[in-house]
Parts: structure tokens; sequence; C-alpha cells
């Protein structure tokens, strides 16, 4: 079983993306902000992770610039799931690494065929 790691300083949308990743078969964690991604990724381990752009303590875009500078991170697949929906804000977060860059509000049908995608690669 796949396991994704989902972040978003929004607790409803944090619920809404994991009750529907559960329900298509993941093992998924949550955090609200990229910080707490960044101590805790060894443990967590994840196959994916889906992150919001603009978060407190740590923005995603800064997370992912800091998983993709290190070995044991480099490698994860990060998809951008955000309200930043300029074409400056797209190409910066696929420039720096995303794997993908969703905008809200979420289609979870995309969402998840996005993960499947992704996670069969």
């Amino acid at each position: 079983m796949s396991k994704i790691l989902v972040v978003d300083d929004s607790p409803n949308i944090r619920r809404l993306v994991v009750n529907a990743l559960e329900g298509a078969g993941y093992e998924v964690t949550s955090f609200e902000n990229g910080f707490e991604v960044i101590k805790n990724i060894e443990s967590v381990g994840p196959d994916l992770i889906i992150a919001d752009i603009m978060m407190p303590k740590l923005d995603g875009l800064k997370m992912l610039m800091a998983l993709k500078n290190r070995k044991e991170t480099k490698e994860i697949p990060v998809v951008f799931l955000t309200a930043k929906s300029d074409v400056k804000s797209v190409a910066e977060g696929i420039n720096l690494g995303a794997k993908s860059y969703l905008t809200k509000p979420i289609v979870l049908e995309e969402l998840i065929d996005k993960v499947r995608s992704i996670l069969s690669d």
C-alpha cells in the first residue's frame, strides 16, 4: 500500500483530501505545514506528498526546496494542491521540481487520477 503525506494548513481541506485518498486505498498521514513535514519525513516515509503552497511556518515552495536538497528525500514526488493558480506560481512550482500542480477548488476525481498516475510510473 502506497503512503501519501498531505500537507495543508486548512483542517477542512486536509480532512477532505485524507478521506478521499483513504477511500481510494492509500495509507495517509497529514500535517499542517512544511516545517512538520521536514521534521517528520523519515518516520513517515511517504511515496508521494500532496502539499499546499501558502502555509505558515514553512510554505510549500520552501518545503519542496528543502526536500530536493536532501539525498534521502529528493526523489519523493510532490504534487501541489493550491489556490495559487496564476501562471507564474505554476511555473515556479514545476521549475522547483513539483511533479504536478493542481488548483483549488479540489476536484477529488482529478486528484485521485493524478496520484494513481504518478505512483504507477
